[in-house]
Parts: structure tokens; sequence; C-alpha cells
């Protein structure tokens, strides 16, 4: 289930960015590809998506027909490693979203581009998004 859920977290990421480069390009951004990318995640996302509802929906019911298996040390162990690693890239992307915007504000910094905050945004939603998931389980196996 944190495979499929890191998998769709990078495809979204991908898809989201995709599109922001259609709606918002920066100037010396390639927009060749962009077409590409987005049928390409989108495509990826169909098989995933349903997977991944799937695994969740399963999970859940292990969960509630067998409460000790909230207990198991490995799903703790799991949980928590993917739930520190989303924080960290969460609180990464964070200061970056918030680095560029102060620059571009107080510094006039004419380097960072909107589009280049709109992909901090991205990416800290995606992140955040990540790292929600995985506090709703580390949660569960609290007593």
């Amino acid at each position: 289930m944190s495979l499929f859920a890191w998998a769709l977290a990078v495809v979204i990421t991908i898809l989201l960015l995709s599109i922001r480069a259609k709606l918002f390009p920066a100037v010396d951004e390639d927009l060749t590809d962009i077409a590409n990318q987005i049928v390409f995640s989108i495509s990826i996302l169909v098989p995933v998506v349903p997977v991944f509802w799937y695994l969740v929906v399963k999970f859940r019911k292990i969960l509630v027909s067998n409460p000790s298996a909230i207990e198991d040390i490995f799903f703790k162990k799991t949980i928590r490693f993917h739930l520190v690693i989303s924080i960290i890239f969460g609180v990464l992307w964070v200061i970056t979203l918030v680095y560029n915007i102060l620059a571009k504000v107080f510094l006039n910094n004419l380097e960072i581009t909107t589009s280049a905050i709109l992909d901090g945004f991205i990416f800290t939603i995606v992140s955040c998004g990540l790292a929600f998931f995985f506090f709703y389980y580390q949660n569960k196996t609290k007593r």
C-alpha cells in the first residue's frame, strides 16, 4: 500500500506540474512534451488509482476484522518510516515555497518566477497529502 501511495504521489505531481506548465508556462520552459506528459500521467493513474483504492479498502477490512494487526511491529515501523520521510519532504518543500515567495516579494529576485512558486506549491501540497495519509495510520497504532 505504501509503494502505491508513493507512486500515486509521484504521478499526481507529474500531472499537476504538466498542467501548470501548460496553463502558466515559464519564459524559458520547453513546452514540446507537455501533452505527452499529461497523457502518460493519466495512463499511469488509470491502473494505479483502482489498485491503490482496492489495497486501502482491503487493508481497512483486515484491520477491522483483526484489530491485533495494528500492533504488528513491522506495520508500525513501516508506517513510521514513510511518515518521517514524507514529513521531511513536506518540510523541505514548505521551506522552498516560503523562500521563493519571500525572495520574490522582498528581494525583488527576478530569477524566481511565478511558475517556480506554483511548482513549490504543488510539491508542498502533494507531500503534505502523503504525510497526512501516513499520519492517519500512525494515529491508529497509538493506544
